[in-house]
């Protein structure tokens, strides 16, 4: 009896021993799956980290269309144009949907044979009015850039245009860039849109950003 009872205590203390190894084993889930006596080191953890975070990837105009842009545009790196305001003022979401918003912004960053970054805008507003309520987009048209963390700066437009009208779609054609000196670059390729206010020569107008990291994806391209 006696040598039974010794047999399953060695046995019962042989469990707790085997319980507490494989508990200490896997108790740093950064250590799993590799060799007895391994250690994951800080340089793979960070490692691991650093594959997690959003890469770039650079998309550039191949050929550029001949318009009033074609001089100042042509032998750039222009990247391919994205979505930057898609709007429509609260009284007129009766008479848009969201495939043809009132107002429509497109942006695409540039690195000119200068060295020098600019921005290119091209805007749709439909409504034949906007040319006789906006007005024009002059050369030092002023365009303050509201970013998520209150910060906010102001450039000006390099381009002049009166506008085009298309009487058929009821539609307003707006080209025109803005030059982005060092400041303006580190501040928009680090932080996020909110909302820019351009000050149109009949008028001033507030509008909120559809894509807030466009500048965030397209500037690394341009550096």
């Amino acid at each position: 009896m006696k040598k039974t009872l010794i047999t399953l205590v060695i046995l019962q203390c042989m469990s707790i021993s085997l319980t507490a190894q494989t508990t200490g084993a896997l108790g740093n889930s950064d250590n799993i799956g590799l060799l007895d006596g391994e250690t994951q080191s800080s340089d793979s953890l960070s490692l691991n980290k650093e594959s997690n975070k959003h890469t770039t990837t650079c998309h550039f105009k191949e050929e550029i269309k001949e318009d009033e842009f074609s001089e100042t545009r042509s032998g750039n790196k222009t990247v391919v144009e994205e979505l930057f305001i898609s709007y429509t003022p609260k009284n007129s979401k009766k008479r848009f949907t969201f495939i043809n918003q009132a107002v429509n912004c497109t942006l695409s960053c540039a690195l000119l044979a200068d060295s020098a970054r600019v921005v290119y805008f091209d805007w749709e507003l439909y409504t034949a009015k906007n040319q006789k309520s906006l007005g024009s987009l002059n050369i030092g048209t002023k365009c303050e850039f509201i970013l998520k963390n209150g910060q906010t700066f102001v450039l000006s437009f390099a381009q002049y245009d009166a506008g085009t009208i298309n009487v058929k779609q009821k539609c307003t054609r707006y080209s025109s860039y803005i030059r982005l000196n060092d400041e303006a670059l580190a501040l928009l390729e680090s932080n996020e849109v909110e909302m820019i206010r351009v000050h149109w020569s009949n008028s001033t107008q507030d509008y909120p950003i559809y894509d807030s990291q466009v500048f965030m994806k397209q500037i690394p391209c341009i550096k």
